[in-house]
């Protein structure tokens, strides 16, 4: 098949997850919590409620009276907050991408291609199962995400410390590597997957705090985009990895003193987002 084909097929091909996610949305019914609390159709989200679970519910949410911008205040901060921490994430993970094929592949004597499906496949991918499917709801997100990035910020130290023996053991970096990108499948499965910008916002202003905290993940793209490079010119390689272990390291603090634990409870309690009615008077 020609080149000039192929790339052509493979940048198409990227519209389809897209175009199945409009499709399989438009077919699934509103959230219960948004048909009872903006749209006042208590008997419609009982019936969704119905639908999902295959049981009648008990309770639920009352429809929610307050002005978007009275909500939106008192609860900006913990919004503005998961936008932070995807931002932090992001710098930190995509200048991964940036240096660990450089800095070891060619060492190893394997093309760049090789080095990152190796790493998907023997560490982001487990990481990624064992954080999503066991860690998450077991340890907390706080936890989970304060230690995976403390973990990435010492493996990162390590890295740019031990640089010289890297570049002697191109072995020992993609061991160190491979760890940090273990490590942020905890940072990556909580804040990299915009479960705190859902879980933080009340239902008024869900969308809108999820589209703020999706936001600063991807301004954390852009800066490692733009800024990696320079900060790489004027550090060089140890600089910045150190540079790299610090922001991890911000991570874990900045989790540890902005956001509350959110494992275990529900979203009315987590919001303060409460007033319920019987499933019962939702049919009168």
């Amino acid at each position: 098949m020609a080149p000039a084909l192929v790339w052509r097929i493979v940048l198409a091909f990227g519209a389809v997850p897209a175009l199945s996610v409009l499709y399989l949305r438009r077919r699934m019914p509103e959230t219960a919590r948004y048909l009872a609390r903006l749209t006042d159709d208590a008997e419609g989200a009982a019936a969704v409620v119905r639908q999902v679970s295959g049981e009648p519910a008990a309770l639920l949410p009352r429809r929610d009276e307050r002005s978007f911008s009275e909500v939106f205040a008192r609860h900006a901060r913990p919004i503005f907050a998961t936008a932070l921490l995807w931002m932090v994430f992001d710098i930190v993970a995509y200048s991964g991408t940036l240096f660990g094929p450089s800095l070891i592949a060619k060492g190893l004597g394997i093309s760049g291609t090789t080095f990152a499906i190796g790493m998907h496949v023997f560490f982001g991918l487990p990481g990624a199962l064992i954080a999503a499917t066991v860690l998450i709801d077991r340890i907390g997100r706080k936890p989970l995400q304060s230690l995976g990035f403390l973990g990435a910020g010492i493996m990162l130290f390590l890295f740019a410390s031990l640089h010289d023996a890297v570049l002697a053991m191109p072995a020992l970096g993609f061991v160190l590597y491979g760890l940090c990108t273990l490590a942020l499948s905890g940072p990556n499965i909580v804040s990299g997957t915009g479960i705190l910008g859902v879980e933080l916002a009340p239902t008024r202003v869900r969308t809108i705090g999820q589209a703020i905290s999706v936001a600063g993940g991807r301004i954390g793209a852009s800066i490692t985009a733009f800024l990696f490079p320079l900060v790489f010119a004027q550090t060089g390689v140890v600089g910045a990895i150190y540079t790299m272990a610090g922001f991890s390291l911000l991570g874990a603090v900045l989790t540890a003193l902005l956001i509350p634990e959110t494992a275990g409870r529900s979203l009315e309690e987590l919001n303060n987002d409460g007033g319920e009615i019987t499933a019962e008077a939702a049919t009168v």
